[in-house]
């Protein structure tokens, strides 16, 4: 009688064994499907923004005029002297770096509080 629970728990065990490894393929081959659906994401969206710099890159736009030292040029010097002492350009710095990081907070899903 002995020997035949001691079988039937080997059978138990070699079926408990043989399950585990069936879930654990499973599992691993959900996560393997996964992290190839998030990597066909990304490269399809590595390939759009491809496709964005060639076509802003192909147009010829002229943006000097985004350029603010070709305005200080052409400041009198005493003038850009008074800017300098009442530290506008780091004023200016502040304000763009608030703007872009109020901007990329608004793309964030739910930081959206207020503003």
């Amino acid at each position: 009688m002995e020997a035949i629970v001691k079988v039937l728990d080997y059978i138990a065990k070699q079926f408990l064994l043989i399950w585990q490894w069936t879930y654990d393929v499973i599992i691993n081959v959900i996560k393997a499907v996964f992290i190839m659906l998030t990597d066909v994401f990304i490269w399809i969206f590595d390939s759009v923004l491809a496709l964005v710099i060639t076509i802003m890159s192909s147009l010829d736009l002229d943006l000097s005029f985004l350029n603010p030292g070709s305005y200080f040029s052409s400041m009198p010097a005493d003038t850009v002297q008074v800017l300098g002492q009442m530290r506008i350009g780091e004023a200016m710095t502040i304000i763009v770096a608030a703007i872009v990081v109020k901007i990329t907070l608004q793309l964030i899903p739910f930081t959206r509080l207020g503003s």
